[in-house]
């Protein structure tokens, strides 16, 4: 685990999938490995929180379906102040948040959007 994400995020790994972490460590170090996402072991550009190797398991392995279901329900990024409710609330109806001076929130559900896609294309 420690060998592909590093230490601090293996702990992280550790505290959030408990003893999948391992699992979830293989998969991100496959994705780099096969080419597929040379970036997977680095955190996403808009939160140093979560790793884009994390946004494709949740993609690929339990199924999330939008940066929404991450955000509120398999992260606490939504509860920790990261990303704050209203840009949650817009992003569900279909508005660009940008033009409402959230673009580094509005970037970050993109950003989750993307990898999801790229996974949902290769699944």
């Amino acid at each position: 685990c420690e060998a592909v994400v590093g230490s601090t995020y293996a702990r992280a790994l550790v505290k959030r999938y408990g003893s999948y972490a391992n699992e979830v460590a293989d998969f991100i170090a496959h994705l780099i490995d096969s080419g597929t996402d040379p970036d997977a072991a680095h955190p996403l550009a808009h939160t140093r929180e979560l790793l884009r190797g994390e946004v494709a398991w949740m993609a690929e392995r339990e199924h999330a379906t939008n940066a929404e279901d991450i955000l509120r329900r398999r992260t606490n990024l939504r509860f920790n102040g990261i990303v704050r409710q209203d840009t949650a609330l817009s992003v569900e109806a279909g508005k660009d948040t940008a033009a409402q001076g959230d673009v580094g929130e509005d970037a970050l559900v993109r950003e989750i959007e993307e990898i999801l896609e790229a996974s949902t294309a290769r699944a």
